[in-house]
């Protein structure tokens, strides 16, 4: 089942069309915590072999341009497929000067996103043959930092979230399919293993919607003493 929902992600990838291009991502380490977003904007931004920072007490900034190739109105959407950061401050910086501002991440709800989902996205308008420059401010406090995001149109961002959310559905309809039959078991058995069994289950199932963002995209912010006690249990 794994397999088939990447056959079909990478079909949709594979197939798309170019109708945009973005330019080299560059970053820069805001190693004192302080800097704003104007301030950010005068300092150097370097390249980086890896979009994977690891575990940083700091944030990172990254900043690319992206540039409409046709001659229309076009709404993409950047998506960041690694579930857990818990926050991503967007900029999105227009030749008139004017910014979009998103506010988005683990630790925030999903009032400015187009679909619930997982994975962090935000949407991107463009005029017909437009360019902007967006920068994006990382901050994780508990996990390892990712600062890749894949730029889709609507049709592509839609596929993917909804073959996502089908694989995942599958995986814990599953696995509570398991747990109802652990507790029917218990119940005529009376054996404390199906119980045990039982509840093994139900916390793999949380650990594993916690730790993959499939509790954020019910729009629900886990306490974080909860966050950490779900996956700890979820670890054992």
């Amino acid at each position: 089942m794994k397999n088939l929902i990447f056959f079909l992600l990478f079909s949709i990838y594979a197939f798309a069309s170019s109708s945009f291009s973005t330019s080299e991502s560059l970053y820069f380490k805001d190693l004192n915590s302080n800097l704003t977003f104007e301030q950010v904007k005068n300092e150097k931004f370097i390249k980086v072999k890896s979009d994977n920072f690891g575990f940083k007490t700091f944030p990172i900034w990254k900043k690319f341009k992206l540039k409409n190739e046709v001659n229309n109105n076009q709404i993409l959407f950047a998506i960041n497929y690694r579930p857990v950061l818990d926050y991503a401050d967007v900029y999105i910086l227009r030749k008139n000067k004017t910014i979009d501002k998103y506010l988005i991440g683990d630790k925030r709800k999903q009032n400015q996103d187009f679909i619930k989902s997982r994975f962090l996205l935000f949407e991107i308008a463009l005029n017909p043959e437009e360019e902007v420059e967006i920068y994006i401010r990382h901050k994780n406090t508990k996990a390892a930092l990712y600062a890749d995001w894949k730029i889709h149109d609507k049709k592509e961002i839609s596929q993917t979230i909804y073959y996502d959310s089908l694989y995942y559905g599958i995986f814990i309809g599953a696995a509570f399919i398991l747990f109802i039959k652990s507790l029917i078991l218990y119940f005529s058995l009376r054996q404390n293993f199906l119980l045990y069994y039982g509840l093994v289950v139900v916390s793999a199932i949380l650990g594993l919607m916690t730790v993959n963002g499939v509790i954020y995209s019910f729009d629900y912010n886990v306490p974080t003493k909860t966050n950490h006690l779900i996956q700890h249990s979820y670890c054992i």
